[in-house]
């Protein structure tokens, strides 16, 4: 599809598959397009819902960072603040690839960076959260390096963990005779390397010592996280059904591991606001009315109702977890 300015079009229109539908759904629109580079080496997809505060210096940051061409694909999410304004006014003054898409009804950060992932016009694609202000120039460099360097499914620049962390001390004690080798009672200690918890949002890193480390693991954190084409055709896009208990990653990199792929984490200096993430937003309006419709019809996996890796327990049986280990 040629995109043009006031272009309207649906999500399945680019996204084969993996979006629940619903009765609320609507076109999405092109609001602005620029791509003087028709080859950017990186394409990167930054979703954006109620970012008005932050997102001139997220961006600012971000194209700071970034040594390589680059395209940004912004999906503005039907934000209800001034972020859509805000993005318009930015790329009308800077010349900057981009493709700029606007949603009236929101579709959620997964779907968005699905969009993003099959607009885009670059090889690598890098998806960044925009509540993450990323000060770390040539960033995109070291995670392609480790993208190119090992057989990842992806790298992620937040953090890396086992599977075996994804689990609760019960369900661990639980699941560790049917799912696990006996050595795996040896991760209960383990804790994921990168940004733990509230280290994220403090800038603190965990056990690691150089920003040119390169971790591998199990399972990685989105954001930001990196892909290429060819992982995006074979593995295929992000499952929107997990996007509510975080477990979209995990998927795609479980999937990918039944082809042998492993998941890379190598650091990104970044900072985030813990009351800016898209998990810390409060419901309400048609964002509300679309996650109660999706849950009343069971077309997306809720929190309490499945926890830690029984999602994944019904597609593989999971022999083996392995601690993350540096490369």
């Amino acid at each position: 599809m040629k995109l043009k300015v006031g272009n309207i079009f649906n999500y399945n229109d680019i996204v084969p598959i993996y979006l629940s539908p619903h009765p609320f759904l609507e076109p999405f629109k092109v609001i602005s397009i620029n791509r003087s580079v028709s080859k950017p080496k990186v394409s990167v997809i930054i979703p954006v819902f109620n970012k008005d505060k932050i997102i001139s210096e997220m961006l600012d940051k971000l194209i700071g960072s970034l040594t390589l061409d680059y395209e940004l694909i912004i999906i503005d999410d039907a934000s209800t603040d001034n972020s859509k304004e805000i993005i318009n006014n930015y790329l009308k003054y800077k010349n900057i690839n981009h493709v700029f898409i606007s949603t009236t009804v929101p579709i959620f950060e997964t779907a968005c960076d699905n969009l993003g992932f099959f607009l885009a016009a670059g090889f690598y694609l890098l998806e960044i959260q925009s509540d993450m202000i990323i000060d770390d120039k040539g960033f995109d460099r070291r995670m392609i390096y480790a993208l190119d360097n090992n057989k990842f499914s992806s790298v992620s620049g937040r953090s890396c963990h086992s599977w075996f962390d994804l689990l609760s001390i019960k369900k661990r004690i639980k699941n560790v005779l049917n799912l696990y080798s006996p050595l795996s009672l040896l991760l209960f200690g383990t804790k994921p390397v990168g940004y733990v918890e509230n280290q994220l949002y403090e800038n603190k890193l965990s056990r690691v010592a150089s920003l040119h480390e390169i971790y591998k693991a199990d399972t990685n954190c989105r954001g930001p996280w990196l892909i290429n084409k060819d992982l995006l055709n074979e593995i295929g896009p992000l499952n929107t059904d997990l996007f509510f208990n975080g477990f979209d990653d995990h998927d795609f990199n479980l999937r990918g591991s039944q082809s042998g792929y492993s998941a890379g984490y190598t650091p990104v200096l970044m900072v985030c606001d813990k009351n800016e993430g898209s998990g810390n937003q409060v419901k309400s309006g048609i964002n509300k009315k679309i996650f109660e419709y999706l849950c009343e019809n069971k077309l997306i996996h809720q929190k309490k109702k499945i926890t830690g890796l029984n999602i994944f327990i019904e597609k593989l049986s999971i022999e083996k977890a392995t601690r993350p280990i540096k490369v």
